[in-house]
């Protein structure tokens, strides 16, 4: 009996474990989180219901954002009878996890509203199972003979509160990051032999990351990176090498292709992105300004928070004490994972490949915060997530090293139990406050 608790049945269990708790508990997120109170939530499902209905993909125009209208909906926990129709300033997104969304909206034509939300709701739970499937193969590739350590990772991606509630909602974060984590994944998989098949499956993924989010971009120097590596190793010939990445990024090119065509017909040269376009729609949100020392500061607390917990429209944030005994145990985390970096370079270890692609997706994603924050003022720690499993990877490596090997199983466990805890007590707790 006990020894379904070691090895290959450790992972196994404890993994199905996790899928079920991050499922109970995203589904308890969806059921009682008061309609339209995820960021940027109806602005999403209205791009799903233009769909839905005929109308085809949404074009950005002047008027879809009004920050005064969003201010005094937000302010009023969208109650009295406030009208959500006029906010659509994500019809700049790529389209295919709206174009998922629309068909359950399609299946439940003539149901209210707040029904049709909460079937797209449960649209992104189901795909949040996805990305714990895939996101269970990349770290199993990662540490094939350190369960506890795969499971803490897995849990930190599976249970985190603030995750957990996103993946609940109305929005493409939870595609585009499974897509990430199955791009990851492959990439792993072509660091160690270059295949053509993989190749072409790798290109094709990337491809619909490509249509899903633009903050999933960064993923594709992961493939490039990953080849590189790998002929490096093997000593592939460069014409293998090219060949290989040709058919990686000439698929990826092939499937997002007509996307930025598309972008490029309607919002004209260079804006194959939309993004000028949504600049300019946007430009009411709050600005960027000169930054301060004192305004990083309260940027960084507030990144910090939102990464952890913080719900609805920022309007919910947990007690201090709380992110007080988040910001130690994350501190002691981190300073494990720089005794081991400082450990490996006193002794001249070079990095292994996988270390470099973990490495490559974190820098990417957070560059691209930074890039964003430096028009317009969005610390928001959700921003954070396409790249949670090299975070989840820090933190557990850390952890790991400040841990004997003793006790490490209980570590992991009880960091999986605060997790549930932390889950229960954002429900009961923090939910309630958003309701109008």
């Amino acid at each position: 009996m006990f020894g379904l608790w070691r090895g290959p049945g450790l992972v196994r269990w404890g993994s199905a474990g996790i899928a079920l708790l991050y499922g109970v508990l995203a589904v308890a997120y969806a059921l009682n989180t008061p309609l339209w109170q995820n960021p940027d939530e109806p602005a999403h499902f209205n791009y799903v219901r233009d769909i839905a209905e005929g109308r085809g993909l949404p074009v950005l125009q002047p008027g879809d954002y009004d920050q005064q209208a969003i201010e005094a909906l937000t302010a009023a926990r969208f109650g009295a009878g406030g009208s959500v129709d006029g906010l659509r300033y994500e019809g700049h997104q790529p389209p295919l996890y709206y174009l998922l969304a629309a068909v359950v909206v399609r299946a439940g034509n003539g149901l209210p509203p707040e029904r049709q939300v909460m079937a797209v709701r449960l649209l992104s739970i189901v795909l949040g199972l996805a990305l714990l499937g895939v996101t269970y193969g990349a770290v199993a590739r990662l540490y094939p003979d350190q369960p506890w350590l795969r499971l803490g990772v897995l849990g930190l991606v599976g249970l985190l509160p603030q995750h957990v509630a996103m993946l609940a909602a109305v929005n493409n974060d939870v595609l585009a990051e499974a897509l990430v984590a199955a791009v990851l994944l492959c990439s792993l998989l072509l660091a160690s032999g270059i295949s053509a098949r993989l190749a072409a499956v790798t290109g094709v993924l990337l491809g619909l990351a490509l249509i899903t989010k633009t903050t999933a971009y960064g993923v594709a120097l992961l493939p490039g990176l990953a080849l590189y590596l790998a002929a490096r190793t093997s000593g592939t010939p460069k014409a293998a090498l090219l060949q290989r990445w040709l058919v990686v990024y000439g698929v990826a090119l092939l499937i997002s292709a007509p996307w930025f065509l598309s972008n490029l017909a309607v919002y004209g040269w260079p804006d194959a992105l939309g993004l000028l376009r949504h600049g300019e729609v946007v430009a009411g949100q709050p600005q960027a300004g000169q930054w301060t020392v004192a305004g990083l500061q309260d940027a960084l607390a507030t990144l910090f928070r939102s990464f952890w917990v913080q719900l609805g429209w920022m309007a919910a944030p947990a007690r201090p004490e709380v992110y007080w005994l988040l910001a130690v145990l994350s501190g002691i985390a981190a300073a494990g994972w720089l005794w081991v970096v400082g450990r490996a370079q006193a002794a001249g270890e070079t990095p292994r490949c996988e270390g470099w692609l973990l490495a490559v997706l974190a820098v990417a994603v957070v560059g691209q915060l930074v890039a964003y924050n430096t028009q317009f003022l969005q610390p928001q720690g959700r921003y954070l997530f396409p790249a949670l499993i090299p975070i989840a990877v820090l933190l557990m490596v850390g952890l790991r090293e400040v841990v004997t090997a003793r006790f490490q199983g209980v570590a992991v466990s009880a960091m999986v139990l605060g997790l549930v805890a932390l889950n229960a007590y954002a429900l009961t707790t923090l939910v309630p406050l958003l309701s109008p």
